[in-house]
């Protein structure tokens, strides 16, 4: 399957976490991906199930923060896109979470699956 170019390369900071934690098999998947438009083949990925135990998750931590006083932005209202000065590309991003508090502020994305290192730091 051909792609059809993106009219600017664009990267989710994800793939850039799994190249940097030399979690990826294939390079030139994410170089596709950052420049191609392109169908995700089917699988048999239980996405109902873990969008649930994502939710749930989330929403375990939303209440901590909350309650240790916390001011909270969720999922999309978190999304961002850099564009490159010296480079033309856009890096893309979606935290789960973004709360402040004392003018200081924390991301973090939830996660339920196997831990990797490309998810140092996040809440599990």
């Amino acid at each position: 399957m051909i792609g059809e170019p993106k009219p600017f390369p664009s990267i989710w900071v994800t793939w850039l976490a799994r190249l940097m934690a030399d979690e990826v098999q294939c390079r030139w998947a994410i170089w596709f991906r950052t420049h191609y438009k392109y169908e995700k083949l089917s699988s048999n990925f239980d996405s109902a199930k873990w969008n649930a135990n994502h939710q749930a998750l989330l929403r375990r931590r939303a209440a901590e923060l909350e309650t240790e006083g916390y001011t909270l932005y969720l999922e999309g209202e978190n999304w961002f896109e850099i564009t490159g000065r010296s480079f033309l590309v856009k890096v893309s991003g979606k935290p789960d979470i973004l709360a402040i508090a004392d003018q200081q502020g924390y991301l973090e994305d939830c996660k339920t699956g196997r831990k990797k290192n490309s998810d140092f730091g996040v809440a599990q």
